[in-house]
């Protein structure tokens, strides 16, 4: 009760120690924003670490008396980042245990960002997908960031909140007043934030989440589009909504679910154009094996951290083919699960259409062999902001790794922000049938004013180098003769700056790679 702006002070002899120390009310700064639901976050005030356990990075608790002008409320805030390096703090909340299914929740925090984005994130939210992230910049101001997010049908392994640098472009934040709750105010989520359809997709189906409501959630779709069921109890929980279109009916409108004055839109956009019109497939005798080649089914691809699929109702300028491309955002991976798809002992090939952007990311394929289960083939890939395809072959052991064999595009220690993804191709070839590239070692770059191929073959072969420059027009093409192993191959050819196209062939198969200079 006692205001205090003093010191404590200890004394032995001539030695003399002083403590700061300083009290204020935070009764003007914080309000619950449920006053009789328990904060999930136990210190909400931030003001001990002991309470933040399973971050890393440069975390600290700073107050009135060291720091006052980075506290926004109370005695104490934390301060996330080391000041000079992205990337260099997470400040984490455990919530394995603490979170339900299907369940709307609100989370809120203030925070002062400076020199870039920080992210509030959630972790295991969704079995089947990865973090939940918020970016924020407050741009050296305190600012709220408050919003819902709804759990999915099944959580994760383990579940965490964090607030941290990574994969954006802040040094230091400090953060107080940390809240999170069940929500309390009437909640109406999907699953999806829009739908699109083509001639070789038509059906979906999405979740549906309600809690306060005042009554039932009626559901219509536009001309072309039926839902079914067109009624939801106000208590839905991951309550599943068909969808369809008749394949006939342009649309671009919307999905409309109502209850009482509580509103959501889903946009609906549909192409009428067969996916084969931009899809040449590497072979038209052989069965892909790729469940979904033109990734309009979410179910059917794994993976981890920032991956997901845009449409051409919510992102048309990045999707290559038809009506949905898979994205990969920062740190992710996109796979496609091969148990029970690939065999032992069998060689095959993969194909698939990429678009890369701010670095490099890689297609590749693990656990097609138990005794090299830790190494897995990969194909490097940089398209700088051009749809370019990728290939990777590989030939099965005699066992695979038990319910682990992913066929991936992911920037495991690389460089890329972002890789759009379209037509997946996987197929079976009989033995002996692949080129002799092996695509685990194998760069494209620049040194000196010449291109530089570096590969390493299965046996001697013949390897042909064509370059193209942007718009097409050839600019070189020269052969080799390569010993089996590692080559490293200075091409004859003076390049100018510009950017240009190198396509590498090895017995009838190719692959391409985009340099700049």
């Amino acid at each position: 009760n006692t205001p205090v702006n003093g010191n404590i002070t200890f004394t032995s002899g001539t030695l003399t120690t002083v403590i700061p120390v300083k009290t204020t009310l935070d009764i003007d700064c914080y309000h619950k924003i449920y006053k009789d639901i328990p904060n999930i976050v136990e210190d909400m005030g931030l003001n001990n670490l002991v309470f933040f356990p399973g971050g890393w990075g440069t975390r600290s608790v700073v107050n009135i008396v060291n720091n006052p002008e980075n506290v926004y409320c109370g005695a104490s805030s934390i301060k996330i980042g080391d000041g000079i390096n992205t990337a260099s703090g997470s400040l984490n909340v455990e919530l394995t245990g603490k979170l339900i299914e299907n369940t709307a929740y609100r989370v809120k925090t203030k925070i002062k960002t400076t020199g870039g984005s920080f992210q509030l994130g959630i972790l295991g939210w969704d079995a089947a997908q990865g973090d939940l992230n918020f970016v924020i910049d407050t741009k050296g101001e305190w600012m709220s960031l408050d919003t819902i997010f709804t759990t999915g049908a099944s959580l994760g392994a383990t579940q965490w909140m964090f607030l941290n640098n990574y994969q954006c472009t802040g040094t230091v934040a400090f953060a107080d007043n940390w809240e999170l709750y069940p929500a309390q105010e009437p909640v109406l989520t999907t699953s999806v934030k829009s739908v699109a359809y083509d001639p070789e997709y038509k059906t979906s189906i999405f979740n549906v989440t309600a809690a306060n409501l005042s009554g039932s959630i009626s559901v219509t779709g536009p001309a072309g589009i039926t839902v079914e069921p067109t009624t939801l109890p106000a208590e839905a929980a991951g309550a599943i909504v068909g969808v369809n279109w008749n394949g006939t009916t342009p649309v671009n409108d919307f999905i409309i679910l109502t209850s009482g004055t509580k509103t959501v839109k889903i946009p609906v956009k549909t192409v009428g154009t067969s996916n084969s019109s931009c899809f040449m497939p590497l072979y038209t005798d052989k069965p892909n094996l790729i469940p979904d080649p033109y990734l309009n089914n979410p179910a059917l691809f794994s993976g981890w951290g920032g991956k997901g699929f845009i449409s051409i109702a919510n992102n048309p300028d990045s999707v290559y083919c038809g009506s949905h491309s898979g994205v990969v955002i920062g740190s992710g991976s996109m796979d496609v699960s091969l148990v029970n798809i690939i065999k032992k002992n069998t060689s095959y090939i993969a194909r698939v259409r990429v678009m890369t952007i701010g670095g490099s990311y890689q297609f590749g394929v693990g656990g097609y062999d138990v005794i090299g289960a830790g190494a897995d083939i990969n194909t490097v890939i940089d398209t700088q902001g051009a749809w370019l395809p990728v290939s990777v072959e590989f030939t099965t052991g005699d066992s695979l790794r038990l319910n682990n064999q992913p066929l991936f595009i992911n920037n495991w220690e690389l460089t890329g922000k972002r890789a759009f993804i379209d037509n997946w191709e996987l197929y079976e070839m009989p033995a002996n049938a692949l080129s002799n590239l092996n695509s685990q070692v194998a760069k494209i770059f620049v040194r000196n004013g010449k291109i530089v191929a570096e590969f390493y073959l299965i046996q001697s072969s013949k390897v042909e180098f064509t370059i193209y420059n942007v718009q097409g027009a050839l600019i070189s093409n020269e052969t080799t003769i390569a010993n089996a192993g590692k080559t490293m191959k200075e091409l004859n050819s003076n390049i100018g700056f510009g950017v240009y196209i190198v396509k590498m062939t090895v017995n009838g198969e190719s692959s391409y790679s985009k340099i700049l200079r």
